[in-house]
């Protein structure tokens, strides 16, 4: 990075953009009284949420994305409104990937409130700072800017460190994105190409994660035990955020706030649009074509892909995959989010029909339900897309429970289960997967 790089952006409020710490102050400087009252000011509103996140710490109903700003926000959409812009500045200035469960190591760091809410935050923090050459950002330590010196002949140094996320400035220079603002267009997907053969019961195994939350842990584990959506030979994990899991694995990047609120008529996560523009970039991507099947799960949700397998290719063998295709009811009540299963037409149909199931919909489900409900109205109803209801795919807090369920690793002793949910902490998820492969003796493998 050049030192008369033009940061192409106003001095923002709260920054220490005006005093980078090109070479170490005397004490009293401008340079060190930033940063004292950054740390002051971290402190002040770490105390605040603190206390709030000890008192939210039972929930287990997620609604926001950008780790725990979500909790101390009092006008959520003004909130959402802040991600979306931050999202757009990266877009914008082509950030790169946050690295996962990583500390970059400096002595010439300091803090900066203003990317104290979350590493995308952080990024931008860093990027509008002139004196920073990247950062390391951790919800409860706020976000530190660092500089490296030697970059150029000597690698920035690196520690493990689970919860903190780093990466570096982005390009100063902006080039504007298109963003979707219109609600038609945000339930509108992309044409879709002819529909392309496939390997029999092949599937493309899907997963969303938020990011700065324990849905990155769990996907990381996931990957590192090869199980899961890991089983699968085509699979792919999206995000609102580009980030570095592992070696050899990056989130995809959807345009999406990824916050939504709870409300409607079931107090649900009202999510749709949300999961609208994952489904774009899976639209888009194409790989759905390279399979016959889709299927996405929740980060929560345990599952085992050869227990599939043959219930895929008993629809295969009754002919229902064409046509507009068909997809898989798990609950009495419809379809339920942890685990979604559309044949390749089936995910066709949707993306064709969904503009005028938006208009079909417009006066109660675009705004009422979650994502899972208004895709399963779309097909069935405007679509006409075959409806499989299959009580095998599905056992959750919410559906499916036999006399005797709790939400333990126990309840996973159902050997014709293709799937449990939910398990949030990665103990009670790991146990729960040790539970049932015993059960079965089943191995992990990799799948067509």
């Amino acid at each position: 990075m050049e030192a008369d790089e033009d940061p192409g952006e106003p001095e923002q409020p709260g920054s220490c953009r005006s005093f980078p710490p090109v070479v170490p102050g005397p004490s009293g400087s401008a340079h060190q009284i930033c940063a004292r009252w950054g740390v002051r000011i971290t402190a002040l509103v770490m105390a605040g949420f603190m206390a709030m996140r000890f008192k939210q710490r039972g929930s287990t109903q997620a609604i926001g994305s950008l780790s725990w700003a979500q909790f101390w926000v009092q006008d959520p959409a003004a909130y959402k409104n802040s991600i979306i812009e931050v999202l757009k500045f990266q877009g914008e200035h082509a950030c790169r990937p946050q690295l996962a469960n990583t500390a970059f190591q400096s002595n010439i760091s300091w803090k900066d409130a203003a990317g104290m809410q979350s590493g995308a935050h952080c990024q931008q923090a860093c990027t509008w700072n002139r004196g920073c050459d990247g950062f390391t950002w951790h919800f409860e330590w706020g976000c530190d800017l660092m500089q490296f010196p030697d970059a150029r002949t000597t690698k920035v140094a690196t520690r493990y460190e689970q919860g903190r996320y780093s990466g570096y400035a982005c390009r100063r220079e902006a080039s504007p994105i298109p963003w979707i603002y219109d609600e038609l267009q945000k339930h509108t997907l992309p044409s879709p190409e002819h529909s392309h053969p496939a390997p029999e019961a092949s599937m493309l195994c899907l997963m969303v994660v938020r990011p700065y939350t324990y849905e990155i842990d769990l996907a990381i584990m996931q990957h590192k035990l090869g199980t899961g959506i890991f089983q699968c030979k085509h699979h792919a994990i999206y995000s609102n955020e580009l980030i570095v899991l592992a070696d050899g694995l990056s989130t995809r990047k959807f345009n999406s706030s990824q916050y939504a609120e709870i409300g409607g008529q079931w107090m649900t996560a009202l999510n749709t649009d949300i999961f609208m523009a994952f489904w774009r970039a899976v639209i888009t991507d194409g790989d759905y074509l390279k399979t016959g099947w889709t299927v996405k799960v929740d980060p929560d949700t345990v599952w085992f892909p050869q227990r599939l397998r043959p219930i895929l290719r008993e629809q295969e063998k009754a002919h229902n995959t064409r046509g507009a295709g068909a997809y898989f009811q798990n609950c009495w009540q419809g379809m339920h989010g942890p685990i979604e299963v559309f044949s390749q037409h089936a995910l066709r149909a949707l993306a064709l029909h969904s503009a005028q199931c938006f208009w079909v919909m417009n006066n109660w489900g675009n705004w009422q339900w979650g994502e899972d409900m208004w895709i399963d109205v779309c097909l069935k109803d405007t679509a006409a897309s075959h409806r499989i209801y299959n009580t095998q795919l599905l056992a959750e807090d919410h559906c499916n429970k036999w006399e005797g369920w709790s939400l333990t690793p126990d309840a996973c002793l159902d050997e014709d289960k293709v799937a449990f949910h939910p398990f949030k902490d990665m103990k009670n998820y790991k146990h729960c997967l040790d539970t049932a492969q015993k059960l079965n003796h089943e191995n992990s493998f990799v799948m067509k």
